[in-house]
């Protein structure tokens, strides 16, 4: 239909045929184009290789050709926007701590329900949004302004985008990949609005 988003473009990354095929039956049900791919090194090519990042990549920490925490490290060297969930059936602490110091977004233990991966997915597509909306705005402020610093400049934040970011972050914070702090300030000059205020460093 003319004028409706694009659909988010998943990947999925697992050794196991049946969760592999599983998972892209759910998340095509759930309005998502996805790819899929049965180990480490396709995994691999389909992120150097797609003509445009995916949104989410979703990738199994243990296969016989490499590991998820490589992907992680070659997922974020072509951006920063891309999200990744790490699942695998070897839940020990450390391996989750690693996979999150190389940027995953969230770990998920084997088994797990559909239920669970949902709502971590539609999580980190909502933490993406506003990661990539700080971003345009601060590039419209530079073309606006000509200037690398600006503090406490402020841009309208609608209740809706309000309340994703509260329940992302409880101190409604967020970094972003460019370096930039962006806080929400709620109940500002205007009532019932909420602003983004861009913080140079």
């Amino acid at each position: 239909m003319a004028g409706s988003a694009p659909k988010p473009h998943i990947l999925v990354v697992d050794d196991e045929p049946g969760l592999r095929d599983m998972l892209a039956i759910f998340f095509k049900r759930e309005a998502m184009d996805v790819t899929i791919a049965p180990g480490f090194a396709q995994g691999r090519d389909a992120v150097v290789h797609a003509p445009e990042p995916y949104a989410i990549v979703l990738t199994d920490l243990l296969m016989p050709d490499g590991n998820g925490l490589d992907l992680i490290s070659l997922v974020k060297q072509r951006t920063a926007r891309t999200e990744v969930i790490v699942m695998t059936a070897h839940g020990q602490v450390e391996t989750a701590i690693e996979a999150m110091k190389r940027g995953a977004y969230d770990f998920v233990t084997k088994p797990f329900a559909t239920s669970e991966l949902r709502a971590i997915v539609h999580k980190a597509l909502e933490k993406r949004a506003i990661v990539t909306e700080n971003e345009r705005l601060r590039a419209q402020l530079l073309r606006e302004r000509g200037q690398r610093h600006f503090p406490g400049r402020a841009f309208p934040l609608d209740s809706a985008r309000r309340g994703k970011l509260a329940d992302l972050h409880g101190d409604l914070r967020l970094v972003s990949s460019l370096g930039v702090e962006t806080k929400l300030q709620t109940g500002a000059a205007i009532p019932g609005t909420a602003h983004i205020f861009i913080l140079s460093h």
